[in-house]
């Protein structure tokens, strides 16, 4: 069970890491490539980019700043599997988000090597940044999600794991190339 800050950090090298692996086992020109009318595997690691540097630039805010713009939570901390649940349950009632500011955006093959930098770079970044905060902080202070809305930061930790996850096992089911 994750839930500490080494934990947390241990989970998001791991998951972001297999993840790079996976996409860097791929070959080049796969990269911008996906089932019909779904998104390449480019597009699911840009949008996986486009999540991290957020939450980057989140955790170096200052703490009074999150607490005025995003308010004081008024409720327990919910458990990873409590915030994996909640995840799969919004994600059913949403089904596509049209206007998702965190939806796919074309990528080329020749941005491969890039992006992975940039992903791997950006994983490095959050679990410095995690490292930035206490326990007690981690529960103290809101950050907005697109789907989820209003979350404690060791949720949206919580939520960046199992993100990742969920990303990598839908490549490894549906992206299967001859």
């Amino acid at each position: 069970m994750i839930h500490s800050i080494p934990e947390i950090q241990n989970a998001i090298a791991q998951k972001y890491d297999e993840f790079a692996q996976w996409i860097a086992d791929q070959p080049d020109d796969h990269f911008d490539q996906g089932p019909e009318g779904k998104w390449s595997t480019g597009q699911h690691l840009g949008h996986l980019i486009q999540g991290t540097n957020p939450l980057n630039m989140a955790l170096n805010m200052p703490r009074v700043a999150l607490k005025m713009q995003f308010g004081k939570p008024n409720r327990p901390v919910r458990s990873y599997d409590e915030v994996v649940q909640r995840y799969l349950d919004r994600l059913a009632q949403a089904g596509t988000i049209s206007n998702n500011p965190y939806g796919p955006k074309p990528v080329s093959r020749d941005d491969k090597g890039k992006m992975l930098d940039d992903f791997l770079t950006g994983k490095e970044k959050l679990v410095k940044n995690i490292g930035k905060w206490n326990e007690e902080q981690l529960d103290d202070y809101l950050l907005p999600h697109p789907l989820m809305g209003k979350m404690l930061v060791r949720e949206v930790l919580f939520f960046m794991v199992y993100h990742t996850e969920h990303h990598l096992n839908t490549l490894k089911e549906k992206y299967v190339f001859s």
